[in-house]
């Protein structure tokens, strides 16, 4: 990761494209890209493994266990000394089911099985989401769950 001071001169300023969650911020930008901007509790944690790095890291863990995550393109320091970081990536097209739920929600009881399915799954190849609720999972337009805000998930198992 290279440090970017330049990127934005305060990323946590809050713009209508922008919403910010315990210390993470997500902003749209122009070309369809979304960032992500962490800023740690703790600096001495993120300090030698950035929070953007770990989010772009459990991305490809999750895609080799077949499970479709945003694709990344690029994760850079913000401010090193403060160890805010971001990561730059195509969100995944869908809806989240917590949408489904509220405007569909004869669609989201049918997917519940499957839904099941897939959590057992995670579970059982030692994935665990702390996160994991009906606003971060995706239904994508061509079958299947994608997931988001994948920050705090562990991988119980090796490889």
């Amino acid at each position: 990761m290279c440090k970017i001071a330049h990127l934005v001169r305060d990323p946590f300023t809050r713009t209508r494209n922008s919403a910010i969650s315990f210390g993470l911020l997500w902003r749209t930008l122009s070309n369809r890209f979304f960032s992500a901007f962490f800023r740690p509790c703790r600096l001495w944690i993120a300090r030698p493994r950035p929070a953007g790095q770990r989010f772009a890291s459990n991305g490809e863990r999750l895609n080799e266990c077949q499970i479709a995550p945003p694709e990344i393109s690029e994760c850079l320091w913000v401010n090193r000394e403060q160890a805010v970081s971001v990561c730059l990536y195509s969100p995944l097209t869908g809806g989240s089911l917590d949408q489904l739920y509220h405007q569909q929600r004869q669609q989201f009881d049918e997917l519940l099985p499957a839904l099941a399915e897939v959590i057992h799954s995670l579970h059982r190849r030692g994935i665990y989401f702390r996160s994991l609720h009906q606003g971060n999972i995706l239904q994508l337009p061509e079958g299947g769950f994608g997931l988001i805000n994948f920050l705090d998930i562990r991988f119980k198992r090796d490889r």
